[in-house]
């Protein structure tokens, strides 16, 4: 007799599509949680959504921003920098080789809040389209790796800070070994995201520096000149 005649036909058809469904449905629901709940997907949107909210100051800053957003269940951060840490890192002249252009970029990478271990370089981002972009050129990498490793080490130290804003000093380290004076603005937006201005104060030390040796130089010679006057008087 024909299996297709077979009393159990019927119910294991039933069965198979049922639990054929339920997997379908269960794709369906794993996705959706995935695109509202999964922490990866909840950073990158927040990340947007930061960027977007201070997109004037974010084109037009002379300063490095970088906007980072807390993954609460790995406890590491995301972090988005904008274009302007390319000249921070590697100069105004520096020129590329190969690859794409970085200047409009803005550089990802994540990194542990627990230690300081060296920051996970994601990828780029295209600000006129929002399209990531992997990054494949070594010699990009060599030159921006020590500073991204320095900023790596401000973000902990910003997640670190008890206060809603704080001012760090932080050296940014740079591929020609000359690190820059930085004083990092540090504003805490809410539990799981925060922003830090990076601005370049390394003039203004140095004029400090300077001011101070003028004042110490016009100091000894008005000492000079009292000694002078003290050893007239006493001869006289």
């Amino acid at each position: 007799e024909s299996w297709l005649h077979s009393s159990s036909l019927v119910f294991s058809c039933e069965s198979f599509f049922e639990v054929a469904s339920k997997i379908l449905y269960l794709h369906v629901i794993s996705e959706a949680h995935d695109a509202v709940f999964d922490d990866a997907s909840k950073s990158a949107r927040r990340l947007e959504e930061l960027r977007k909210m201070i997109g004037v100051v974010w084109d037009s800053s002379s300063d490095v921003i970088a906007i980072s957003v807390r993954r609460a269940s790995t406890n590491t951060a995301v972090t988005i920098l904008s274009p302007r840490f390319l000249k921070h890192s590697c100069g105004a002249n520096t020129v590329f080789k190969h690859g794409h252009d970085w200047e409009d970029k803005a550089f990802v990478f994540e990194s542990k809040l627990l230690s300081l271990s060296y920051p996970k370089f994601l990828h780029c981002i295209e600000l006129s389209s929002g399209q990531k972009i992997p990054v494949d050129d070594n010699e990009f990498w060599s030159v921006t790796k020590p500073s991204l490793i320095s900023i790596g080490e401000l973000i902990v130290d910003s997640w670190s800070a008890k206060e809603k804003e704080s001012l760090l000093l932080h050296d940014l380290q740079r591929f020609d070994t000359i690190p820059i004076r930085c004083e990092a603005k540090t504003t805490r937006l809410d539990e799981n995201s925060l922003v830090v201005v990076l601005r370049d104060i390394s003039e203004r030390v140095r004029r400090f520096e300077a001011e101070k040796v003028a004042v110490s130089e016009t100091t000894a010679r008005v000492k000079d000149l009292e000694a002078n006057r003290f050893t007239r008087h006493e001869v006289k």
